[in-house]
């Protein structure tokens, strides 16, 4: 990887732990794997402070926004790896996280030796602007005084947005449609995979890159042709839904997206729009040495994990939505097993869409943690929401098999171990449109990880940590 002449002192690092903060997110979560095949120590900084299960990663309990939690996590590392050669940063939604960033830096380099710090930004944010911008400023600046080696790595919007965003993934679902207010405005689209090999050659290369790095994806799309290509991959009509800036803001505050942060995000849209991401780069080849994975790809790989909120079974509605999800669904001649919570309307749900698969004497399981009404919440222990059971099932079925989860109710969720809050998916209805189901396909690739809603915690009034995933 190349570098610029920047001076820097002391700042040559030796493979060391690597400290990944917002580890469980879609680039963070991807780099660990890589790091752990290079035989350097990955820590896991999250909010949660735990790592996935049986990854053998390190896992540390860490939040920007609770300053007392970033010594301890520090300490955590230094004690079981001597130090740390460098620092992932993932910053916050916040529009002004200099100074975080400026004071976690400085207890880094004091508390663990950290040499080298790579920051995420965004292709839309330049160094000095707003936001992410302030970061790249600071440390190019710690970079000219031969304080820290630095990398900024900056993609473009990322594909995984579309299986992890609740506002793509809700629209696509329910109503066919991606909203943008983008017009014919394209994009380089680029996979979270690409990004995290960027990022890792930026944090392990013996010298340290004192660079920014532009990572696109290998074509240009709209998201008119974005909805065309996940109509031609999931079977079924979606399309792009052309909506005003204003509108879109008040689409992200709708999914509980702060007010500024929500009009910032929309007019990027705008600039989209306006041709700010009409470009394209060989970043992705030059650090990686293969091009970047196309969005079509990323369609078919990831067409599994979407999941189909149904409704009761025994309405008109339901019947429709039954008969609807059994001639769409991608992967009935595949499913080795049918998992479902022990009632009336999800065994239903299973068996009515899924009569193909009944009929080859499929598996069929029966889980009470798959539902909410009879779960005693305050029986849960840290290490229920592993739901180790369901990985083994999901294993257990080989790599050409799947596991067809049923769920049901507002306290069942389930998400996949590369996500963190943003990926939460409600599998229950009492705070949308009423009573309802999910399926969702399950491959032994993903490992599944049942977490409560924030809503559920709410309403019995329990501390946001006791739950721990």
């Amino acid at each position: 990887m190349a570098s610029s002449s920047s001076p820097t002192t002391n700042t040559t690092t030796t493979p060391g732990a690597v400290f990944l903060t917002g580890g469980t997110g879609k680039v963070a979560s991807r780099i660990a794997p890589l790091l752990q095949a290079a035989g350097i120590p990955a820590i896991i900084a999250s909010r949660s402070g735990h790592a996935p299960p049986g990854s053998g990663y390190t896992a540390v309990r860490f939040d920007w926004d609770d300053r007392t939690t970033w010594e301890p996590a520090l300490a955590a590392s230094t004690q079981k790896h001597g130090g740390l050669s460098a620092v992932f940063l993932v910053m916050p939604g916040m529009l002004e996280p200099g100074p975080a960033a400026a004071a976690f830096a400085d207890l880094a380099r004091a508390r663990a030796g950290a040499k080298r710090f790579v920051l995420l930004s965004a292709s839309s944010v330049e160094e000095g602007g707003p936001s992410m911008g302030q970061v790249h400023a600071l440390l190019r600046e710690r970079g000219e005084r031969g304080e820290i080696g630095w990398a900024v790595i900056r993609p473009t919007w990322m594909q995984e947005n579309f299986a992890t965003q609740e506002t793509h993934l809700k629209s696509i679902r329910e109503e066919g449609k991606v909203y943008s207010a983008s017009g014919a405005g394209k994009i380089p689209w680029v996979s979270a995979g690409d990004v995290a090999a960027v990022a890792f050659a930026a944090l392990t290369a013996p010298e340290p890159p004192n660079r920014d790095f532009l990572v696109l994806g290998p074509e240009l799309l709209s998201y008119g042709d974005i909805a065309g290509i996940l109509t031609e991959v999931l079977g079924r009509e979606i399309a792009h839904g052309d909506i005003s800036e204003a509108e879109l803001a008040r689409r992200h505050q709708g999914f509980g997206m702060p007010a500024q942060y929500a009009v910032i995000l929309a007019a990027m849209d705008t600039a989209v729009k306006n041709g700010s991401e009409d470009r394209l780069s060989d970043v992705v080849l030059q650090v990686t040495g293969r091009p970047p994975r196309r969005f079509r790809d990323f369609a078919e790989e990831n067409k599994a994990v979407q999941w189909i909120r149904m409704s009761l079974p025994d309405t008109e509605y339901g019947e429709q939505q039954c008969k609807n999800l059994s001639r769409t669904f991608p992967y009935m001649d595949k499913a080795t097993h049918l998992i479902a919570s022990p009632l009336r309307r999800t065994i239903k749900t299973r068996l009515q869409p899924f009569s193909p698969v009944v009929a080859r004497s499929t598996q069929i399981v029966s889980r009470p943690e798959l539902q909410d009404y009879k779960v005693d919440i305050e029986l849960v222990r840290k290490g229920w929401t592993a739901l180790e059971w369901l990985y083994s099932v999901s294993e257990s079925a080989g790599d050409d098999g799947l596991s067809v989860v049923v769920t049901h109710g507002v306290f069942a969720n389930v998400r996949f171990k590369d996500e963190e809050s943003l990926s939460r998916r409600s599998c229950g209805g009492t705070r949308s449109i009423g009573p309802s189901s999910s399926v969702i396909p399950m491959t032994p690739h993903l490992t599944p990880v049942l977490v409560e809603t924030d809503d559920s915690k709410q309403r019995r009034g329990a501390p946001p940590d006791l739950l721990v995933t």
